[in-house]
């Protein structure tokens, strides 16, 4: 899926993302954790990349797992920050660490791509 960065389309894009991981077989605990994780991945996208950019969320089933990809052009990586427990904004990265199987940053010439991965059935794995 690719669309204009625009805060606008970040629910239609978690949306997409379930549906593909439902079509993958995920379970009900795994979508939860796909579409928060998702979230989370296509908003720092939207919000930390070019203006007018555009972003590309990729969902493929690997194995036991779901795997979901979000490219952006911004080059640099996500920062795992430590916000004062009276904010709102700032734990998505500590929410992709703690909740995903896996994950991590993979850079090319024309941005960044950043993955998750979530077992299909959480706690079963």
């Amino acid at each position: 899926m690719r669309f204009t960065a625009d805060v606008a389309r970040i629910p239609h894009a978690r949306r997409w993302v379930v549906r593909q991981a439902s079509g993958a077989g995920a379970s009900a605990e795994a979508l939860r954790i796909v579409a928060l994780l998702a979230s989370e991945v296509v908003t720092n996208a939207v919000q930390h990349g070019p203006a007018g950019g555009e972003v590309c969320v990729r969902v493929e089933r690997r194995a036991d797992h779901v795997r979901v990809a979000v490219h952006d052009a911004d080059p640099r990586p996500p920062v795992r920050r430590t916000p004062p427990s009276s904010s709102m904004r700032g734990r998505g990265v500590q929410l992709v660490d703690l909740l995903a199987a896996s994950w991590g940053v993979d850079a090319d010439d024309a941005g960044k791509t950043v993955w998750f991965e979530v077992p299909l059935a959480p706690g079963a794995s």
